[in-house]
């Protein structure tokens, strides 16, 4: 299954990187794929989650309004909503 889901994104994300970047895909033991994503900020206080949805906002040209994880907030896998069009080449690494 792929990464994107209709409006839902499912993501793996590794905090303390030394840059905010997408880097690759991963699939769980139940052929889920995840979008790897590594971002430039510690897993406290919601600081990686508020760097993945700036960097989101970013890369897919939404406002940070419009990006919201609703699943897995203290976790590394987790899924957020997006409002609006996406597609899978919105997240072609850059």
């Amino acid at each position: 299954m792929s990464f994107l889901q209709g409006d839902l994104i499912f993501l793996r994300v590794t905090p303390n990187a030394a840059q905010t970047k997408i880097s690759g895909k991963f699939i769980d033991e139940k052929n889920q794929e995840y979008l790897k994503i590594s971002v430039a900020a510690v897993p406290e206080d919601g600081k990686a989650n508020e760097e993945l949805i700036k960097f989101l906002s970013k890369l897919l040209k939404i406002p940070k309004s419009k990006i919201e994880v609703i699943r897995g907030e203290t976790s590394r896998m987790k899924v957020a909503r997006v409002v609006g069009v996406v597609s899978e080449d919105d997240f072609k690494k850059r």
